[in-house]
């Protein structure tokens, strides 16, 4: 599974865990075993992004820093080769974001299992509708698990000639995405926000449910929109806000024309934004950096360090229009 169908559905399910919270009971969970609804909440919401980022990306930052003999995968030798370990990585993480979306549906289960036990009237579930969807995840896991024992196995000849000619052109493909320059800014607009709501539960306790769900919509959108990431490539000027690799927008190097430093004003505010000057993407501040396509369009990026990123891409600028 791609990143981008996985990060939507691992929204989805936070704004609706966010959105549902009114109609859960006031206590939930079995007698003598129950937890408030605030609590209920603010564990399902830790649980659905804590767990699925560890099965999924957490897996392959870990095995990106591991050596070779601290992992168990079968052909290591093999798959984690210098020349295969990138395409190896990308292999793993698209088969552990199908785990991902496994943890996913189980926490929704969970999830609307509560909800139609505080609303009676609601059309309910049968019990055998519950063993059957707990027993159709068991055989999906099942079914992953073996699925990926039967990709790392051992390659014949052929294969292995035609895999490595993949991995060729996946170093091919990354040399032209090789990082040349990073930066990352914090949205504060959506910060400190979430940090008053967070005052208010601990100033206001008769407030605690309401606040729990101005919490959950406020950690959605800085799941969206809570950084600005800029990177200059060995190809693309690629940024990207939140840590959901969407919204993500990618220029091509040969496609900009020219770049200079410029600013912002307080009235165009922050965020994605249209100005008279073309679209303006910023997280804070004043500083940014002015685009101009080939095309003729317009843009400016906020920066804190606009100097450095025009270092970054003179450079490259004038070596792809050589």
């Amino acid at each position: 599974m791609s990143r981008g169908p996985f990060y939507m559905l691992w929204l989805l399910q936070l704004v609706f865990i966010a959105m549902a919270a009114p109609w859960l009971p006031e206590q939930v969970g079995d007698p003598g075993k129950t937890m408030s609804r605030s609590g209920f909440v603010a564990l399902m919401l830790a649980m659905s992004v804590y767990l699925p980022w560890q099965c999924t990306e957490g897996v392959v930052w870990l095995v990106r820093r591991l050596p070779p003999a601290l992992i168990n995968l079968p052909n290591k030798d093999y798959w984690l080769a210098p020349e295969r370990r990138e395409a190896t990585l990308r292999l793993l993480g698209d088969h552990m974001r199908w785990l991902g979306l496994m943890l996913l549906l189980l926490f929704a289960g969970l999830y609307c299992q509560a909800l139609l036990t505080g609303q009676p009237t609601w059309p309910q579930v049968p019990p055998d509708g519950w063993l059957l969807g707990a027993g159709l995840l068991a055989v999906a896991f099942l079914v992953w698990i073996v699925a990926l024992k039967v990709r790392l196995q051992k390659l014949e000849p052929q294969a292995a000639d035609a895999a490595d000619a993949a991995v060729r052109r996946q170093t091919m493909s990354s040399r032209n995405d090789e990082l040349v320059w990073r930066e990352s800014q914090l949205t504060w607009p959506v910060l400190v926000p979430l940090a008053l709501v967070g005052a208010s539960l601990a100033l206001l306790p008769r407030w605690v449910d309401g606040a729990w769900i101005a919490v959950g919509v406020a950690g959605v959108l800085l799941l969206l929109v809570g950084r600005l990431l800029t990177e200059v490539r060995g190809d693309a000027l690629v940024w990207r806000f939140g840590w959901l690799g969407r919204p993500r927008w990618r220029v091509p190097l040969d496609q900009i024309a020219a770049v200079e430093a410029a600013h912002s004003t307080v009235l165009e505010g922050w965020g994605i934004r249209f100005t008279r000057e073309g679209m303006l993407y910023n997280a804070h501040g004043l500083q940014a950096v002015r685009l101009t396509l080939r095309s003729g369009r317009q843009l400016r990026l906020g920066t804190r360090e606009a100097q450095r990123l025009l270092q970054a891409l003179r450079p490259r600028i004038a070596g792809s229009s050589a």
